[in-house]
């Protein structure tokens, strides 16, 4: 079960490896709400999901790490999942479908995972991703379906600067019941129904109507 001690014991764990991103007002992308941007594209892999990896993966016990990890990704996730297993002296798979941006590709192998480029969409490098984790027993990484890694990713909505934190009912350490969350993302994106799946996307912040 996915409690509030999990996701601040993530906060501790990650305090050394993720960074505390801003909250960046933009202006001039909205002018009917006031709208922040989160800038999670200053991770070291360039995306939040590095948190939810590296906490997933520095929970496993001494023989699942011994077994080494996989994982299937477009790239976002693929690249925190090799960051995380590196670090920690883990061996890591990633499934990747062949039309995945190079440049991604490339950023994985590089943080020191063994990339495996599968012919077809996310759900033909996912299914490849399940087939080698039966034959070779290492624990599988989800992207998304694992309250670990929810537990790791959820912490960057509450890890803002010191003019707020991100989670859609906070500000400046004060809660904000007048705010909410909301998700902005690519239509051109890998796996376009999935995006609210797999939380690609930036934090809003809209005023609510008050309620009479």
């Amino acid at each position: 079960m996915l409690t509030l001690d999990k996701i601040y014991h993530a906060a501790f764990v990650l305090k050394d490896v993720a960074r505390k991103t801003d909250l960046i007002e933009a202006p001039k992308l909205s002018k009917d709400c006031q709208l922040y941007l989160k800038t999670e594209n200053l991770q070291a892999t360039g995306s939040f999901k590095v948190r939810g990896a590296y906490y997933k993966i520095s929970q496993l016990s001494e023989e699942e790490s011994a077994k080494g990890v996989i994982a299937c990704s477009a790239g976002n996730h693929a690249q925190g999942v090799a960051l995380a297993a590196t670090r920690r002296g883990i061996k890591s798979i990633v499934c990747m479908p062949d039309g995945a941006p190079i440049m991604k590709v490339e950023n994985t192998k590089n943080l020191g995972a063994e990339v495996c480029l599968v012919p077809g969409t996310y759900d033909d490098a996912h299914d490849k991703a399940v087939e080698l984790q039966e034959e070779t027993g290492m624990t599988f990484i989800h992207p998304y379906d694992d309250e670990q890694v929810i537990a790791g990713n959820h912490w960057s909505g509450n890890s803002g600067s010191a003019t707020g934190c991100g989670c859609g009912r906070c500000a400046g350490g004060r809660r904000r019941p007048d705010l909410r969350r909301g998700l902005c993302h690519q239509e051109s994106a890998p796996g376009g129904e999935g995006l609210w799946r797999t939380g690609r996307g930036c934090t809003q912040h809209v005023p609510q109507p008050a309620r009479a």
